[in-house]
């Protein structure tokens, strides 16, 4: 299995004329194995409960964005197939 994450970011730089949040992958966390994050580790069984647990650092150009930002885990089989995939805000500034 493998993980991606990517931050919701929506940059107040008037000049960009943009204000919807855009996608941005987290540096260094693209097509990342997790097995080593999950408990009771892999492979993930359907109606098993588990557990990921993972500390990302938020890049220092994130302070140019506007809270909240949404950081989006996703992870996916070996087949491409989405196993979960999720949001949660972050406060920056």
């Amino acid at each position: 299995m493998k993980s991606d994450i990517y931050a919701w970011v929506r940059i107040g730089l008037p000049s960009l004329g943009r204000r919807e949040p855009t996608r941005i992958a987290m540096p260094g966390e693209t097509n990342k194995p997790i097995c080593q994050f999950t408990s009771p580790g892999c492979p993930v069984y359907p109606g098993v409960r588990t557990t990921i647990s993972k500390t990302i650092t938020i890049p220092p150009q994130a302070r140019l964005a506007e809270s909240p930002m949404l950081v989006e885990l996703h992870i996916s089989d070996p087949k491409g197939r989405i196993i979960t995939c999720f949001r949660a805000p972050v406060i920056v500034g």
